[in-house]
């Protein structure tokens, strides 16, 4: 029976929230989301929503991949018959397809073939490749397949041919293949920013290099329907390069002249303007990968490369047919399977359930084993058990368990193996199932935890219906298209009233439903939720989750809630995902400063001081010391100013413990947050080898975690340049120094070069425009504070008023004003202040005032000391900056 799933709400993350909502100008809620999708960095949080495909990487950044183009090119010269050998699946189709007519538009001499499921299995196999070497093909391109290919390359090299070139996206064995090129960027060596491509991915990123190679440069935009087509159906990660070709793939998909996919549209009932990710992974994706299930997906490719459009509709019509039968035997495995675990109580209740049978068809037993994943909450692994005494294998897992490294555990049992964390498929010998399904289940043992086996609904808030707007629905649009990786938003409520429910739909699987909460009304629909229909009672409290949306109507848009499940009062309540938290209250005690290079907030401070000043108390909490003494002759390293910002976090993401100590200088708070979040997320190599220090906190909290990196329990820290100013021997602890941000002044500067090593710069022309704003910040110009001077008066009651903090700031942008953080409004009030305009304190984020008379007489900024202070600190910061450019 299905396991009941416990509800858990994602902690709230108040630092990057903040970060976010003042830099991006998204909301609290927005911001969130984002961060619970493991986007803690603002590069990463522009690339995500932006989705630009100028963001895409250059594809010569994959290793091997130049040098394919070059071996492709002069066989393309030469007139050589080049082979493209693909897999089965959509991902290896789409692939081929890709490829096919990539190099058939350089007017190469290309075919294709992709092995029979059945007869002959997956990857690549010594006597086809022979076969076509002796028929003339002189160069084999693998798609999406390859890269475990050790004794089939060797093979091949040994008797003179083909060349072999291997793109593929599958883990690689420890030993590659001694190919001529092998293109896959989860290579140890390679320094491809994006791991996670779909096989369709990596020959994308082929085609696209040969495309440019011959001088089509934007050639390569044509085939992305393809590649949205592959990577929905390989169930990659949508975000990164992903998220951008889906992105930009899904129109063109929509709208693609290619008959062979306008058939298959017609077939499986899709219009244009309803296409989405789901209807490309549950209408798409299937009948195309039928035809390779129930043996030979040679079909499927020529369908995606007809160009007589009653040709496709025939083939079409094939693979609907094909698809109408694999339904019926994933019916016929899947009830023999359940049937299996009914009769042998021993199978069903271990962690691990590995069943098989002669019955089976190898094609379709993947999906069984995703159905049964789904209704036990356990890894399944299925046979398909043939004649000839071997069994192929296909296996589902759960969160938190391994299959790729299971199998490894495995491997002295099997004939062979391979794929992902979470889907793999296998070969084994009948006669050592048992002992098999035995060493699985002892590798289970010593990693399925209790907490692994409990399925959970993560919730990204708790809400309420009064939240739910269309401007949420509109916001959260942007975080489409959704799949894994990128799951659609998922929220929570308590105490909802149930006005009343019914079944509706076909045999009424669905339920419809009235909502109330406090005042608020609104309809929801649970899809597949039917089966709650007799248990609900009108007038009852439950607890929700849903994702909102807005539903169209015979013309008429409403907003209502998709409900994903239903829980009784109690049952429901959220509990706190606490394990992605990080306490450190004296980051959020500063609280928007931690936007504000350091050294920039120093040098106010001690203007404030010097004046007799009321300091906000987040000021004062900077316990970082500032001095010029002994700055440096030397200028800093040159910029990268063709560093793409996702190169910088695939640099950062790939820092290893074992290369020595390594500090990343950074000059405002809030970027060693982001920072070691990332890594913590990305980098699992350091991930518990990791520090961050900044300047606003206590020297003896700086003190000990560099102690802990003297002492080995470390190996990276991030900190600010205002974090290390009071300890002379920094230089000696770390053995590499890497400038994630450029130094912000001339101060920072001081602290960085006292490094007797090489400093490595990872900043952008882009990062020094950002010092420059912070510049402009930190000196309000005239117009600036005559705006917030009006906003004053205009909220003082009889010359006296209360102000937040996060009230000006809105008040200033709305005006137009280019701020993120208060230390224009602590420039301003203290200005103010000094030309007897105004009294003032700070208290609890509020700024409490007093406006005094004005007189007729006109007060000169000049007058101020705060006001010629922060203009020479903005004025020696810009020179400090064109200095350091130049």
């Amino acid at each position: 029976m299905n396991k009941t799933r416990r509800w858990l709400v994602k902690k709230t993350e108040p630092v990057l929230q903040l970060i976010f909502v003042r830099k991006l100008g998204v909301s609290p809620l927005m911001a969130q989301l984002l961060v619970n999708r493991g986007i803690y960095t603002l590069e990463a949080a522009r690339d995500f929503l932006e989705t630009s495909m100028q963001r895409l990487h250059p594809p010569a950044l994959m290793k091997d991949l130049t040098a394919a183009v070059e071996i492709t090119i002069k066989a393309l010269q030469q007139g050589n018959k080049i082979l493209i050998y693909g897999d089965y699946d959509v991902d290896g189709v789409t692939s081929t397809a890709l490829l096919v007519e990539i190099i058939r538009r350089l007017e190469g001499n290309v075919d294709y073939y992709i092995p029979h499921r059945i007869a002959e299995g997956y990857g690549l196999h010594t006597g086809v490749l022979q076969k076509f070497h002796e028929s003339g093909v002189d160069l084999v391109i693998t798609v999406d397949c390859g890269i475990s290919a050790v004794a089939e390359v060797a093979a091949a090299n040994k008797s003179g041919g083909p060349l072999i070139i291997i793109t593929d996206h599958h883990e690689p064995p420890s030993e590659l293949p001694a190919a001529a090129a092998v293109v896959n960027p989860k290579r140890k060596d390679c320094s491809y920013p994006f791991r996670d491509l779909a096989g369709v991915g990596v020959a994308f990123k082929f085609g696209q290099a040969l495309l440019e190679r011959a001088g089509m440069s934007n050639a390569w935009e044509e085939y992305l329907d393809f590649v949205c087509l592959g990577t929905i159906a390989d169930i990659v990660s949508l975000t990164g390069e992903n998220r951008i070709l889906v992105r930009h793939g899904l129109p063109r998909l929509a709208g693609s002249a290619r008959p062979g996919l306008q058939a298959l549209f017609s077939v499986a009932g899709i219009k244009e303007e309803t296409l989405g990710t789901r209807e490309v992974g549950f209408m798409l994706a299937p009948r195309i990968n039928a035809a390779g299930r129930m043996g030979d997906a040679s079909l499927a490719v020529e369908l995606l490369l007809c160009r007589k459009p009653d040709r496709a509709m025939e083939i079409a019509a094939i693979l609907n047919r094909e698809n109408q039968e694999r339904q019926q035997m994933e019916t016929m495995v899947l009830a023999e399977a359940l049937g299996m675990l009914d009769g042998e109580p021993r199978l069903a209740e271990q962690k691990v359930l590995v069943l098989a049978s002669l019955n089976w068809h190898p094609g379709v037993i993947g999906i069984v084993a995703s159905k049964l994943t789904d209704r036990f909450y356990k890894p399944v692994l299925l046979i398909a058990c043939q004649e000839d005494g071997q069994g192929k294998g296909s296996a589902r897992s759960i969160e938190g368990f391994n299959l790729y490294q299971a199998l490894e555990f495995c491997a002295d049992t099997l004939l062979g193996f391979g794929g992902h964390a979470m889907a793999a498929g296998f070969s084994v010998e009948t006669g050592k199932i048992d002992e098999f399904r035995d060493k699985i289940n002892s590798y289970a043992e010593r990693v399925l935890t209790e907490e692994i086996q409990s399925p959970v609904l993560e919730l990204d808030a708790l809400i309420s219906l009064e939240d739910i707007t269309y401007d949420l629905v509109n916001e959260i649009e942007q975080l489409q298209p959704y799949g894994h990786g990128n799951p659609g938003p998922m929220f929570g409520m308590s105490g909802v009233k149930l006005v009343n429910c019914r079944g509706v739909g076909k045999k009424n699987a669905h339920l419809k439903m009235l909502l109330r909460q406090s005042n608020k009304v609104m309809d929801g629909i649970g899809f597949n939720l039917g089966k709650f229909a007799g248990e609900l009672a009108a007038g009852k409290d439950v607890s929700v989750a849903f994702t909102p949306s807005v539903n169209s109507w015979q013309g008429r848009q409403t907003l209502q809630v998709e409900v994903r499940d239903l829980q009784k009062p109690g049952t429901g309540v959220a509990e706190n995902l606490d394990h992605r938290s990080l306490q450190d209250d004296s980051m959020r005690l500063a609280d928007d400063l931690v936007l504000v290079p350091e050294s920039l907030a120093g040098a106010l401070k001690n203007i404030l001081i010097s004046q007799s000043h009321n300091i906000p108390p987040e000021l004062k909490m900077l316990k970082a010391l500032f001095s010029a003494d002994a700055v440096p002759a030397t200028e800093p390293p040159q910029c990268g100013s063709e560093l793409h910002s996702a190169g910088r976090t695939g640099i950062i993401s790939r820092l290893a413990v074992k290369e020595g100590r390594t500090i990343l200088l950074v000059n405002c708070a809030r970027q060693t947050l982001q920072i070691y979040r990332h890594l913590k997320d990305y980098n699992r190599e350091c991930a518990d080898k990791l520090a961050y220090i900044h300047g606003f906190m206590p020297p003896e909290t700086v003190n000990h975690e560099l102690a802990s990196v003297e002492q080995g329990e470390t190996g990276i820290a991030i900190g600010t340049y205002g974090s290390i100013t009071h300890l002379d021997n920094w230089g000696e602890i770390f053995g590499r120094v890497i400038l994630v941000s450029p130094p912000a002044t001339e101060v920072d500067w001081a602290v960085a070069g006292r490094f007797s090593g090489q400093l490595e710069a990872l900043y952008t022309t882009g990062d020094w425009e950002e010092n420059r704003r912070h510049l402009q910040e930190i000196a309000p110009e005239r117009d600036v504070l005559a705006l917030f001077y009006a906003l004053l008066r205009a909220n003082a009651r009889n010359g006296e008023g209360v102000l937040r903090k996060p009230t000006v700031i809105a008040a200033l942008v709305r005006e137009g004003v280019n701020i993120s953080s208060s230390i224009t409004i602590t420039v301003a009030a203290a200005v103010f202040a000094e030309l007897n305009l105004l009294q003032y304190q700070w208290q609890n984020g509020m700024l409490k005032y007093k406006l005094l008379p004005s007189g007729s007489q006109k007060r000169d900024l000049m007058e101020s000391p705060i006001y010629v202070g922060v203009r020479n600190i903005k004025a020696k910061g810009l020179e400090w900056i064109s200095r350091a450019l130049n």
